[in-house]
């Protein structure tokens, strides 16, 4: 039994080194992680889509501590699926644009591979960066933090001082607190994401399919246009389902 456990952890160690040896590279080195990661136009989704699902994981387990040790609402964990959604239904839309677009040797296979390896490093690295800011953000105004009069404990709510809940909706009552600095750092860090790993997927597909990065560019655009408004109006029908 005890050499069970250890051969499980250690199998567990391996794929999480595997994620982030993959997020290094879609991050720094986004021109030949094309050739790392066995990108083509006949890609095998399954290897792309675990590793999405094992970023997700990750970025999960760092939520449910973070709301542990700061007493944020399960709110929270509801409204930052939103960017989830959005990674994983620009598989889709990405692909039809370039369809759109009359890219030449086009494959749903190799861009669906391309665009959740780079949407799933930029989920990881983005939303633990944010976490690394929000935690020092809170830790050093643990006090203020665990006294907000905030209902519900959403994160949005006692960076705002109990003025602001989820996507800037005004709260009728500020309460003095001391936390909340991290709040346009964090705004700073995702636009900075979404231009650098739209930035990636660019690269990524232009040396896997030598698709031309100005079609990429555009159909990333067009996505992220038209995907915003759907997944926050069914991101919030699924709080309001949870929350009356």
């Amino acid at each position: 039994m005890p050499g069970d456990f250890a051969n499980l952890l250690s199998t567990e160690i391996r794929k999480r080194l595997s994620v982030i040896a993959t997020a290094g590279a879609v991050t720094f080195r986004p021109s030949t992680a094309a050739d790392r990661l066995g990108l083509s136009p006949d890609s095998d989704l399954k290897p792309a889509f675990n590793y999405f699902l094992a970023c997700v994981a990750i970025v999960l387990v760092v939520e449910a501590g973070f709301s542990f040790v700061f007493n944020t609402a399960f709110s929270d964990l509801v409204h930052h699926f939103y960017p989830v959604f959005v990674a994983l239904l620009g598989v889709i839309t990405i692909y039809l644009f370039l369809l759109l677009l009359l890219t030449p040797g086009l494959t749903f296979a190799g861009t669906a591979a391309a665009t959740l390896y780079v949407g799933g490093t930029a989920l990881l690295v983005m939303i633990m960066s944010i976490f690394v800011l929000l935690t020092a953000d809170f830790a050093h105004n643990y006090q203020s933090v665990m006294s907000s009069s905030c209902e519900h404990r959403t994160i949005m709510c006692l960076l705002s001082g109990n003025s602001t809940s989820e996507y800037g909706i005004m709260q009728p009552d500020r309460t003095v607190e001391s936390q909340g600095w991290s709040f346009s750092f964090v705004l700073l860090l995702i636009m900075a994401a979404v231009i650098h790993y739209t930035n990636a997927l660019t690269k990524i597909l232009n040396t896997g399919l030598s698709i031309a990065r100005w079609r990429t560019y555009i159909a990333a655009l067009l996505s992220l246009v038209v995907l915003t408004p759907g997944c926050l109006f069914l991101i919030n029908a699924i709080y309001a389902l949870i929350y009356k």
